[in-house]
């Protein structure tokens, strides 16, 4: 089981059945499926791993699926529907947290600036709140 789309697939089957005494599991495929995700230098594979129904993605770390979305736009920054799918992806879980960079990036995608729109996708914080709700987890 190396390839991202197995990987993957294996953190969603976790989550699905919460497997008991799985917490060292858990930290363990996802510090490898990170690892990959860093190296890879094609992105047919995170392609292929993004490539199923979005309701299996509810499943792993929303960390995890931006790292996974956005490695994947910044390896190919022209595909418009994976730009599409990230966005798509961060409305479910923004709320009010990303809802402008939702907005400003499918605007431009409605304006066909599909590279513009991908560096905004690239420029989405996934920690952009947790200075301000976590003031105290302060690196010294």
């Amino acid at each position: 089981m190396n390839k991202i789309s197995d990987l993957l697939t294996k953190v969603i089957m976790m989550h699905q059945t919460q497997e008991p005494n799985s917490e060292k599991g858990f930290e363990k495929i996802y510090v490898l499926l990170r690892a990959k995700i860093r190296k890879e230098t094609n992105p047919q594979p995170l392609a292929e791993a993004l490539n199923r129904d979005i309701g299996e993605l509810m499943y792993p770390h929303i960390s995890l699926m931006f790292e996974i979305y956005q490695r994947a736009i910044q390896l190919d920054p022209t595909n418009e529907n994976l730009i599409t799918d990230f966005v798509d992806y961060v409305d479910i879980h923004s709320g009010p947290d990303w809802q402008e960079e939702v907005e400003q990036i499918r605007s431009l995608l409605h304006q066909n600036q599909i590279e513009e729109a991908s560096n905004t996708a690239l420029q989405i914080d996934y920690h952009k709140w947790d200075e301000i709700s976590h003031p105290s987890s302060h690196k010294l």
